[in-house]
Order: C-alpha cells, then structure tokens, then sequence
C-alpha cells in the first residue's frame, strides 16, 4: 500500500501529472474495445446511413454515448483510466471530421460533436480527480488505521510485558483492564473489582496523589509495600480512566528499616558510652583532680612550706585546676548532666552560653508553647541535632547571629537559623550535605523519632535547619518530672 506520505507532497494537482493509462489491467482494455465499438456506431450511423436525426435527435449526439465507458474508468481506474480512455475516445472521433462528406446541417453536427468532446474530456478529468482525491483520502484512513492498531498492539504488548501491576480503572473506580502482574499478584478475577477493594483506598485519592506508600496483602496474604503511580487517561470515545503503576519497594522497605534499626542500635550504643565515660571521669579523675588542686593549694599556702617550694606548689594547684575545667567541659560533651536533670531547655541554655563564651557568636534561644519533659531519648536527639547545628555554624557558616527555637506543641520543632553564607559543602536533594557525617547522624535521630528533617541553604543568605518529631502523650511538665525526683 502506497504511504499517504508519499502522496500528501503532491495532492490534487500531482495526480493530473499521473496520467499514464493503466495498460496492465485487462478491464482497461475491455473498456477501450467499448470505446472503439461506440465511435464505429456512431461513425456507422453519420457516415453510411448519412443520417442527420434519429428520432428527432442529431445523429451526432451517439456520441455522448461515450461518457459511459469514460466515467466507468475514472470510477475503476483513477485520473489515468479517465483521462486514457477520453484520449482514444477524441483520437477515434476527430478523423471523423476530416473524412465526412460535407452535408447539410455538417457546420452544426461539428460543432455538437465537439461540444461532446469537451464535456467528454472535462468530466474524465474532474470524475477522475475526484476519484483520485477519495483514494488518496481512503488510503491515508486505511493507514492511519494501521498506525493506530500497530500502537494498540504495541501498548498491549508493553502492557503484559511490563513488570509491574498495571490496571486501568473507569471513573467509578472498577478495574477495567489488569496486565499479567497485576493478576499475579492480585487474582485472575482482579478485572470487574473495585480500586479501593484491591488497595484500600479510592481512585480518587490515588490521583491526588495520596498515600505515597500503600501496605497491601496479595493473593497469598503476604504484606507488601507498593508505590502507586496513578494517571489520567482519556479513550477515543473521551471516557475518563485511571492508569494504576504499582511499584514494589518491600525489599528496599526492609532494607531500609534494617538500616534504620542498626543506625538506632549504634546511636544507642554510642549514647550508652558516652553516658559510661562520662561517669567514669567525673566519678574518679575529676574528683582527684578536684582534690589534687585544693591540696597543692593548700600545701603552697602553709607556712611552713619553704617559699621557693610554695610558688610551684601554687602553679601546680592551676594547673590541676584548668586540667579540672578541661575535664568538665569533656564530660559536657558527652553527656551533659543538665539535660538528664532539668530537661531539654535547660540543657539548650546552658548549650547556647558555652557557644557564646567559647566563640562569641550571639546566640539567642526561644522558647514556645508549654514546656514538657520529654521521653530521654527523644530529648537527647533534639539536644544532639542542636549541637551539630551550631557546631556547623562555628566551623562553616562565619555568621555573627544564631537564633534556636524550641516549640512544644502536638510535635516538638526545633529550628536552628543563622545568618551566615551558608555552609560551604555541597547539598543534596534533600537539603542534607552529601558528606557531612554530623547531617547524617542528625537525619539517622529524627528517623529514629518518626519525624522529618529539612536543611534550607540560600549561597550568602545562612542556613536554616528544621526538625519536626511527634511528641507522645507520655510528655509531663519539667515540675511534676522535679516533684517525682
């Protein structure tokens, strides 16, 4: 079949070109016998019966009885039958012309005979064209219709090969199509059910695109996590239906949730050291280093202590003293006792003056809502994201203000902003530095809590970090945790 591409270029002018006669199809030659037959009838009727008027009518008009075969070419073979067959028929009749005898009433039989021919000629050549145009125009249907069924079979072909359960939904939420998957994992009657029967919730939903994970059971009972993937999809006939991808993402769940807990178990761990150490040099090195200060100093301040002995004695109390504070301030860092004591705000406080003493940073710390006793742990993630914050802001940002916002609410919300240039290392899509250790352990705590963590950097313009983790209904006021000690 001949492409409607190829023919589109040239149209309805570009088919007159093609006037070469279909020599190769027998009717054609049937037809042109016709023709033949017709000019000796008429040449029969003017030349040896010499008559002028059949009936009443002009002899010449036998003619006319050529628009027969003509229009049955064009109707068969196009322009190129028309137009052929119109030629032989005007090559047969114009001798005629030439050869009769001049009668009376000739002048005027010529004059029909070539008005016939002229109609003759123009009727082939518009039947013709327009034969030609309804062909060209049945051909560019046929393929087009050929396109359309090669995309159908090609889509249905995608369709059962993808492997991921595909289902086509109508408006009210009926499975109107299922691929292999979709039946494998649902049941081989999954067509002529519902949407929210197979998934749990409604077409509508999952074009809105809600939940972003669904927990559905399978054929065999088995839990599985799926992704829906939900579009619109409008038929020929303008039916409004719903495409359903669904995506299995159970194993990368599980992985994830193994992470997840092995992360929680080493942040534990390290929590569970530091709060050991911790103890371990307050309960013993400080308090020696304590008392070998206070005892050089007391020894340097006797009077019987010779002089020049009494001044290294002295030193050496210093000493012990910085190597006390120095001690301090590690037990600090690893577990500063004001949390476990008086709470998260408290702890934020004292967090926020270290930071002001130790570097001059203007910090400034807001409390909003009602303050409440959080569960340990929760506390300590928040306490700990703080600190890497501010600790990120010393090392990268060069800002010379830091506000820390606590809000106590039906969630805990935590913001660290400051005015800096923004830290330096490069981010990720989820605002988090690709290889800032100190963001990943923040973002590890906030999964640990159930919450969600977001780093907005603007280049020039600081850094602003937000933490948002559910507060359980557990929580108690920082008094009745006091009254209870």
């Amino acid at each position: 079949m001949t492409s409607p591409a190829a023919d589109g270029p040239r149209g309805m002018l570009g088919a007159l070109a093609q006037v070469r006669p279909p020599v190769r199809e027998p009717r054609f030659w049937v037809v042109q016998a016709a023709v033949l037959t017709l000019a000796g009838v008429h040449d029969f009727v003017l030349d040896k019966l010499h008559a002028h008027y059949l009936a009443g009518v002009p002899a010449p008009t036998t003619s006319a009885l050529l628009l027969i075969p003509v229009v049955y070419a064009a109707l068969n073979f196009g322009v190129r039958g028309a137009v052929g067959t119109s030629l032989w028929a005007t090559v047969l009749i114009v001798p005629h012309w030439l050869i009769s005898p001049q009668l009376p009433d000739s002048r005027i039989h010529f004059w029909i005979e070539v008005g016939y021919l002229v109609v003759l000629n123009v009727v082939a050549i518009v039947v013709g064209v327009r034969v030609e145009g309804e062909r060209l125009a049945r051909r560019r249907a046929e393929h087009a219709l050929e396109v359309a069924e090669n995309a159908e079979a090609r889509y249905y072909r995608l369709f059962e090969d993808q492997p991921a359960p595909v289902m086509i939904a109508d408006a009210a939420g009926a499975v109107t199509e299922a691929n292999t998957a979709a039946t494998a994992l649902f049941g081989r009657d999954t067509v002529g059910l519902r949407v929210d029967e197979l998934l749990g919730v409604g077409i509508a939903t999952l074009l809105d695109g809600r939940p972003r994970c669904l927990d559905v059971r399978d054929r065999d009972g088995r839990t599985l996590r799926l992704v829906p993937t939900t579009h619109r999809v409008t038929t020929a006939g303008n039916a409004e239906l719903a495409q359903v991808v669904l995506t299995d993402v159970t194993e990368q769940h599980r992985r994830e949730e193994e992470e997840r807990l092995f992360a929680g178990r080493l942040l534990k761990v390290q929590e569970d050291e530091r709060r050991a150490l911790a103890r371990e040099l307050h309960d013993d090195p400080l308090q020696n280093l304590t008392y070998l200060s206070r005892a050089l100093d007391d020894l340097g301040h006797r009077a019987e202590t010779p002089p020049e002995l009494a001044g290294q004695l002295v030193d050496a109390s210093a000493v012990a003293e910085d190597a006390a504070v120095a001690l301090r301030k590690v037990i600090h860092g690893l577990r500063p006792p004001v949390l476990d004591d008086l709470g998260l705000v408290a702890a934020l406080r004292q967090l926020a003056q270290e930071v002001r003493r130790r570097t001059g940073l203007a910090v400034e710390l807001r409390v909003r809502g009602h303050e409440v006793r959080l569960p340990p742990g929760l506390e300590l993630a928040a306490y700990r994201i703080a600190q890497e914050a501010l600790n990120n802001v010393v090392r990268h940002a060069r800002a010379s203000r830091v506000e820390v916002c606590v809000c106590f609410d039906r969630e805990l919300e935590l913001t660290i902003t400051d005015d800096g240039l923004g830290w330096s290392e490069p981010e990720r899509g989820d605002g988090a530095k690709a290889s800032g250790l100190g963001l990943i352990g923040m973002r590890e705590r906030v999964n640990m809590a159930g919450g969600t963590l977001s780093v907005t950097q603007r280049s020039g313009h600081g850094t602003r970090v937000r933490a948002v983790v559910p507060v359980p209904s557990v929580a108690v006021s920082p008094e009745s945790s006091s009254a209870r000690r």
